[in-house]
């Protein structure tokens, strides 16, 4: 199968040497670095498996939505004074913190969510309109949006340059497409892609940070690229880091944490928290190019 980077378009690859549980093999593009796996004849799982009924508890914890919510309500705050109107869609909408925030800030919300356990919850959760499904370049949504946000979404995706197309098709001249995902170029990942390659006894940190649900890693020059050939400029990268709470509450939950891994889990998010320079994640405003 001839490679095609799907944010840059070249054709040269490097593999990693890793396959993301034991299945999956990682390679990254030579010239932007994104990362991908290969994933040949399997079957995803239905939108549904990452709403269990765990999820959905973490995601309604009040001190979780306060965590995401501090964060969604700083970006959306960025993009106020630029968006040429009100009118907001969600995509991957979720339990639906980032409408309940949009909202708040004035923002006309409309959220869209393919996962039936989620827009269940979504809507006991919060009073406000979310469709179920997906974002397609023929469905009955508007092509006037003054901000689409995309929120830990593209790296699911199997097409991301169709995705990021067909926002900027349902954005408004000049509208803004807020995005949220893994960054693969931070020192952080760099140092546990590293330690991984070193082997020791077997111990690969690489497990930790690619899996399954994660098709494609994007560096900045990636996302740039992107972007830049989908109809977007004046691309702008922030910073930022996995939210604590969440994760705690999903290590517990799921693995079981003793007192020694959650004294651990703590000081590694002290640091992401007081070191800019190892943050994981990066968020982009991108407006739509003028024609």
């Amino acid at each position: 199968m001839t490679f095609s980077c799907p944010a840059c378009g070249s054709q040269n690859k490097i593999d990693a040497g890793f396959s993301a549980q034991n299945r999956y093999p990682l390679s990254h593009c030579r010239k932007c670095g994104l990362g991908s796996l290969e994933i040949v004849d399997d079957v995803q799982a239905g939108f549904d498996e990452y709403w269990s009924e765990v999820n959905q508890s973490i995601y309604a914890d009040p001190v979780v939505i306060e965590e995401l919510s501090k964060k969604y309500r700083g970006y959306f705050e960025k993009i106020l004074a630029i968006i040429p109107n009100k009118r907001f869609l969600d995509v991957g909408s979720g339990a639906g913190v980032s409408m309940a925030v949009a909202a708040k800030t004035g923002l006309e919300v409309t959220g869209l969510e393919p996962s039936g356990n989620a827009v269940a919850l979504s809507r006991r959760l919060y009073d406000l309109p979310v469709i179920q499904g997906l974002l397609q370049v023929d469905d009955s949504l508007p092509r006037d949006y003054g901000a689409i946000a995309l929120w830990d979404v593209i790296e699911h995706v199997e097409d991301p340059e169709t995705l990021i197309r067909v926002c900027q098709q349902h954005l408004t001249a000049g509208g803004i497409l807020l995005l949220e995902t893994p960054d693969e170029g931070t020192l952080l990942r760099r140092i546990i892609c590293a330690i991984g390659r070193m082997k020791f006894s077997g111990f690969d940190p690489r497990r930790e940070i690619y899996y399954r649900a994660h098709r494609f890693y994007f560096t900045r020059e990636a996302m740039t690229q992107l972007l830049r050939r989908c109809g977007f400029d004046d691309v702008r990268f922030f910073a930022e880091r996995t939210m604590y709470q969440k994760e705690l509450r999903k290590k517990k939950l799921y693995e079981g944490l003793s007192p020694a891994k959650e004294l651990l889990l703590r000081i590694v998010f002290a640091m992401l928290r007081h070191l800019p320079f190892l943050s994981n994640k990066m968020v982009v405003i991108a407006c739509k190019t003028s024609n």
